[in-house]
Order: structure tokens, then C-alpha cells, then sequence
């Protein structure tokens, strides 16, 4: 996929559904591969931004960016982003003064938590 095309369906995402919805999408691109629950567990365990200003994400927004053209369902309840997608939605994350590097070392160690987590069962 060329950067042009995933420049137009993030931005078209951006515009049916929101801000608060490219909020979440920026947070999903960080894991490989997504899966509903930890969607979920990133939408509430990241509420606000590096700030403490509360993002307002709906819940809806796990399903609407399950289901849009910028994620591909690769398996049962297994999805991922394309490489272009997924590095616009990382550089928006990195950049933006409300996320930035401290937000990608918090999901860094969010994940790093869960699997050691799930590795423990």
C-alpha cells in the first residue's frame, strides 16, 4: 500500500468517525496485532493524554476501528494494520503534543506488563 493511500483512509477514518476515535487508532498501531479484549484493555487503561486531559474515546470505538479500513482481520478475532497504515498512525502518535515518546514508553510497558501477565497463567 502506498503512503498516499493510507494517508486517505486514516483521514476519511478521522472524518466519519472523530478525533477521540484517531486517538485510540494511534494507541492501536503501536502492538503488531490487535484482538478485541486488548483493544479494550487499551481503550481503558489509557483514558487521558500524558496531560491527565481525559481523551473521551466512546467504547463503540474498539468495534468502528475493528471493522474500518484500517485494520485487516488475519484471523479469529486476530487483526492487524498495514505496515503504511500503521507507521502513519505511530508518527501521529509520536508527534502529537498530547501523546509523544511518553506515551509510546507507557505503551511499551503496558504490553510488556500484559504478556508477562498472560505468560503467569
Amino acid at each position: 500500500m502506498r503512503r498516499e493511500v493510507a494517508q486517505r483512509r486514516i483521514e476519511a477514518f478521522g472524518k466519519r468517525f472523530g478525533e477521540a476515535h484517531l486517538y485510540l487508532a494511534y494507541h492501536a498501531a503501536f502492538p503488531l496485532a490487535l484482538t478485541p479484549n486488548l483493544l479494550y484493555r487499551l481503550w481503558a487503561n489509557f483514558p487521558c493524554d500524558i496531560h491527565g486531559k481525559v481523551l473521551i474515546i466512546p467504547w463503540i470505538a474498539v468495534a468502528d476501528l475493528l471493522i474500518s479500513s484500517l485494520c485487516d482481520q488475519v484471523g479469529h478475532e486476530l487483526y492487524e494494520m498495514e505496515n503504511e497504515v500503521r507507521n502513519a498512525l505511530l508518527m501521529e502518535l509520536k508527534f502529537n503534543p498530547r501523546f509523544g515518546v511518553q506515551r509510546m514508553n507507557e505503551l511499551s510497558n503496558f504490553l510488556l506488563v500484559d504478556v508477562q501477565r498472560l505468560d503467569d497463567r
